[in-house]
């Protein structure tokens, strides 16, 4: 890897200047993270369009749970976008269509930040038209939308840019600031620690019961009624995994902070989440968890995952910049 050229260094000696916070805010890397984040984000909202698609009606229609007249009087629909025709099937079926179009321009990588932020939108409207239907899954989807639409998007692996470089004089730019995976970064930590804070207390999360009590709920799990009468075993099981979920939410928002354990900490939090989604239906949140992970790592590693779907040729590696992760 070539050395940083003097105005590189100059950038770099003087940010580090500012205090550790800027520091942390203020670093910059050629936006690999952020475009592997976008296609993960968006082959998920693309999933979740279709499934919305099948259930418009059912959501949202005059005929479905909750028809207009039974939420007209809530406050929240002063920002919705369904309350300009709520009734009218044509009008709410086209913004309900909105979310499988950014998911194949997210997946893609056509004009990632405008179609995201036009998600978020229709999001939002969509959860303030049916207050009832929403869960943590889509109130993380709401907030990743957001943030995720100051990400460099399209930096990598896009059908815009790759057009704009060959059909204009477009270069892509050196580096991009990571302020915005900082924060989505962040607010990954607090949900873990939020978690954490609301397990660690409960002695049925240490002696394993809570988690046996999930896998019985028939709202929620995959096994209900299978794992029931719980033998000797299969209760050490439950321990163990109560344990170890109490352990992960309040250690993983330190390690993965750091350079040395960053890597152990994503391979425990798929692994994590991959026994979350095999015993729960919780919708796309541990799809959306592990999704953010991709914003932890650096352009190198990045670039070596890539090589593995033959998307980067073998000799690429990634250009120094400065406060690079």
């Amino acid at each position: 890897m070539s050395a940083p050229s003097s105005s590189t260094g100059w950038v770099d000696r003087c940010l580090r200047q500012f205090p550790q916070p800027v520091v942390f805010f203020a670093a910059r890397n050629q936006g690999y993270a952020a475009s592997l984040f976008r296609i993960c984000l968006g082959l998920i909202i693309l999933l979740n369009g279709i499934r919305l698609l099948f259930n418009i009606e059912r959501y949202y229609g005059e005929s479905g749970a909750f028809p207009w007249a039974t939420v007209a009087g809530f406050p929240e629909h002063a920002i919705s976008l369904l309350r300009f025709a709520p009734t009218e099937p044509l009008f709410y079926t086209a913004i309900c269509s909105i979310p499988l179009i950014a998911g194949l321009a997210l997946t893609f990588g056509i004009f990632s930040r405008f179609h995201l932020f036009l998600f978020f939108l229709v999001m939002v409207s969509l959860r303030h038209r049916n207050p009832f239907l929403g869960n943590g899954g889509d109130h993380l989807l709401v907030i990743l939308a957001f943030l995720g639409a100051f990400l460099p998007l399209d930096a990598h692996y896009s059908v815009a840019t790759r057009l704009r470089e060959k059909w204009t004089s477009y270069s892509r730019p050196a580096s991009y600031s990571v302020w915005a995976s900082r924060l989505i970064g962040l607010q990954l930590s607090y949900i873990y620690l939020y978690a954490f804070s609301s397990k660690v207390k409960y002695a049925a999360w240490w002696n394993g019961e809570a988690l046996r009590a999930a896998l019985a709920a028939p709202e929620i799990s995959r096994w209900a009624g299978v794992l029931e009468p719980a033998g000797p075993l299969l209760s050490f099981a439950f321990l163990v995994g109560g344990v170890f979920t109490i352990a992960f939410e309040g250690l993983f928002p330190f390690f993965v902070w750091q350079k040395r354990s960053r890597l152990f900490a994503i391979a425990a939090g798929i692994l994590f989440h991959c026994g979350i989604e095999l015993g729960l239906r919780i919708t796309a949140f541990s799809w959306l968890m592990i999704s953010c992970y991709c914003l932890f790592l650096s352009d190198d590693q990045v670039i070596a995952l890539m090589r593995l779907f033959r998307l980067e040729p073998r000799s690429k590696e990634a250009k120094p910049v400065p406060l690079s992760r």
